[in-house]
């Protein structure tokens, strides 16, 4: 048995507020203002995640197309982009 902090219907309720925040908060923060590329990151990122979210085969899934490995798989890669993109695009 593995342990995991965040279990799977803790990230399946999760995934709705960060994709909407993910498009909203670049708006609310101004974030375009100091970097419009940290800006559509964050926007267009949201907007995958949604949809993602939607297509996942878990309980808050709309069209449970997708298994939930592979949005584990796609959230990973997105911590990782955002966290290489901190550094490679100067983002403060």
């Amino acid at each position: 048995m593995s342990f995991r902090f965040v279990t799977k219907t803790m990230h399946a309720y999760l995934d709705y507020p960060v994709a909407l925040a993910l498009i909203t908060l670049p708006y609310l923060l101004n974030l375009g203002q100091s970097n419009p590329i940290a800006f559509w990151l964050s926007f267009v990122t949201g907007l995958a995640a949604l949809a993602l979210t939607i297509l996942t085969d878990h309980e808050t899934g709309l069209i449970r197309i997708l298994p939930y490995s592979l949005h584990l798989k796609v959230d990973f890669a997105v911590g990782v982009v955002f966290l290489a993109a901190a550094f490679a695009l100067g983002f403060s």
